[in-house]
């Protein structure tokens, strides 16, 4: 994982985004015990203790990324982490923004269809209700960064990655 350029980017989407209430922070002393019982990779746990957003950040294509304290709390954390996913934020239509993590050190950017999750958290199927978006953090924030497209749900994702293999890329 590419922390510092993750970091780089989320203060240039703050700057654009932000209107002055949402930071770039450290981890509040209150959600340490949270953040050390999370089962990502240590490379994920760091970023969220030195460098994730204090508040919600609403993106241009109407995709939200939350802060620390909201992922910690949400209730869709704990069936989708025993698939290795980390819900970050959210969609317009209630899709969630998620964290995927590939060993050994990926963190893929991808889509879980709310329909998918809402109607049976304990038989959650990844191949059936996860899209990926990019390979990385990184690619997911860079694309917003220069105001590239990206898909905004889990609908338009699988779209997206489709288109992808038609071209022959991988983003």
């Amino acid at each position: 994982m590419r922390s510092d350029v993750i970091t780089r980017l989320l203060l240039e989407l703050v700057d654009r985004h932000g209107e002055g209430d949402v930071s770039v922070t450290k981890c509040p002393e209150s959600l340490l015990p949270k953040l050390d019982a999370l089962e990502v990779s240590r490379d994920l746990k760091r970023l969220f203790r030195f460098d994730w957003l204090d508040k919600c950040l609403w993106l241009e294509m109407g995709v939200s990324i939350d802060g620390l304290s909201a992922i910690l709390a949400s209730k869709d954390l704990p069936p989708l982490l025993k698939h290795g996913i980390v819900p970050i934020g959210s969609a317009a239509n209630g899709d969630l923004l998620v964290l995927r993590v590939v060993p050994p050190d990926l963190c893929e950017v991808g889509f879980v269809a709310h329909e998918e999750l809402r109607g049976s958290e304990d038989s959650f199927e990844p191949a059936k209700g996860y899209a990926r978006a990019t390979k990385s953090l990184d690619a997911f924030l860079f694309r917003h960064v220069d105001r590239l497209y990206l898909p905004s749900d889990f609908y338009e994702c699988e779209q997206w990655v489709e288109l992808q293999r038609e071209m022959g890329t991988d983003i």
